[in-house]
C-alpha cells in the first residue's frame, strides 16, 4: 500500500485516481498522519446522484370537500 502526502496528491491527483482505478489502495498523509485511505469501490455501489430538479406531483384533488370535523361527529352520532 502506496503512502502519499496531502501535498503530492494536490500535485498529482489524476496519476494517483489511475492507480486507484487498477485496483491500488494509498494511505493519505498529512503532517505525517495517516487520515485517509483512497482505494476502488466496491464492485455493485450504487453511487447516488443528486436529482436534475425538484420532484413536481401532480394537483390532486381532496377526498372530502366538506369540513372534516362534520364527518367526525356524524361518525359519532353527534349531529
Amino acid at each position: 500500500m502506496k503512502t502519499i502526502g496531502v501535498a503530492e496528491l494536490k500535485a498529482h491527483l489524476s496519476r494517483e485516481l489511475r492507480r486507484v482505478t487498477a485496483g491500488e489502495f494509498i494511505i493519505v498523509t498529512d503532517h505525517s498522519r495517516a487520515v485517509a485511505v483512497l482505494g476502488p469501490l466496491p464492485t455493485g455501489l450504487t453511487v447516488v446522484r443528486p436529482a436534475a430538479g425538484p420532484l413536481v406531483l401532480p394537483d390532486v384533488s381532496p377526498l372530502i370537500l366538506s369540513d372534516p370535523m362534520d364527518h367526525l361527529a356524524a361518525e359519532r352520532g353527534e349531529r
